[in-house]
């Protein structure tokens, strides 16, 4: 589901923070294709091309950009909204073999991805910040 963000459209919050990593690195060329790529990861094979990228810079811009993503996202658009909210009791992740850090490290069809641990996945905190400090409301 679409959202925008100061005039530009975003398909998704891949798209939005591969976007504002180029943004960050003040690289307008990547930025600019990753704002026409049309899949999340194309947006994600972009943003790992970014230049002058520095990881520190990164680490600590990465959470707020992310959390401004998907409030954007889930206050934007009221199913996604009805979703979380009324799943109170639902875990989500994201499914990913190729990433621990946002996602469980595990394919979705991985039996084990149902008895993940989520504590150190950014993305489950995040949408628990959203949920618990009532930002949805």
């Amino acid at each position: 589901m679409r959202y925008s963000s100061h005039g530009i459209e975003f398909h998704s919050t891949e798209q939005y923070m591969m976007y504002h990593k180029a943004k960050l690195f003040k690289d307008e060329e990547i930025a600019d294709a990753i704002l026409h790529a049309a899949t999340p990861g194309k947006c994600r094979g972009l943003g790992r091309r970014v230049k002058n990228f520095e990881a520190d810079v990164w680490w600590n811009n990465r959470t707020r950009i992310v959390s401004e993503g998907n409030y954007l996202k889930f206050t934007q658009n009221a199913t996604l909204k009805d979703l979380l909210l009324n799943e109170q009791d639902t875990l989500f992740v994201e499914a990913s073999p190729s990433d621990a850090i946002w996602g469980v490290g595990l394919a979705e069809n991985d039996p084990l991805t149902i008895e993940c641990t989520p504590s150190a996945m950014l993305s489950v905190l995040i949408l628990s910040y959203l949920y618990d400090t009532n930002h949805l409301f």
